[in-house]
């Protein structure tokens, strides 16, 4: 299971970070794509090295802005 997990994760992490990279080369046509790969391997390899911490400070960024757009989206409307 194990050697499983881990080639599922080597041969979908490539797509994932030219995903990323060509979604951003829609608004920013200037940058190549190689540097938002890079970018995001880096912060991936962050995230890595400080273990389920540095994850979870990871995840948090993100649910921290976006849990008071999705309530003042949900006011907005009253």
């Amino acid at each position: 299971m194990g050697w499983d997990y881990a080639l599922s994760w080597l041969t979908i992490l490539p797509f994932e970070l030219i995903a990323a990279s060509i979604t951003i080369k829609y608004w920013r046509e200037d940058i190549s794509m190689a540097v938002w790969v890079t970018v995001f391997l880096v912060v991936l390899c962050i995230i890595q090295v400080f273990g389920v911490r540095g994850y979870g400070e990871g995840e948090l960024e993100p649910v921290a802005d976006t849990s008071p757009v999705l309530v003042s989206l949900c006011l907005t409307p009253l």
